[in-house]
């Protein structure tokens, strides 16, 4: 982000078409939907866009009964579709907690 009061541009991946209804509209949000392989094509158009950081809602649940519905899991390590993992940085965390600091996807 190049001007410091600008809200970033973020850009927001979920499974499933009704879910994107599910989400408040918002000037700096662009949705995508795809599950599986199509996810990575949403994510290759949100990219295109220039978004400063994308997110993908709607599976953690599934891994871990513990978490709670709306909660948001921001990862230490991102694996690709070859199962190799990437550590995510400490600026990347901070970065992430910052833009998702007081934000509401839903209404």
């Amino acid at each position: 982000m190049s001007n410091k009061n600008k809200r970033p541009l973020i850009g927001v991946i979920v499974g499933l078409d009704r879910e994107k209804k599910l989400i408040t509209q918002q000037s700096n949000l662009i949705i995508e939907s795809g599950y599986g392989k199509k996810a990575i094509q949403a994510t290759k158009k949100l990219i295109k866009r220039k978004v400063d950081v994308v997110l993908s809602l709607g599976f953690a649940g599934s891994i871990d009964t513990n978490l709670k519905n709306s909660e948001v899991i921001i990862p230490k390590i991102i694996f690709n579709k070859r199962s190799k993992g990437s550590q995510t940085s400490k600026k990347f965390n901070f970065y992430f907690k910052k833009i998702l600091n007081d934000f509401s996807f839903f209404e």
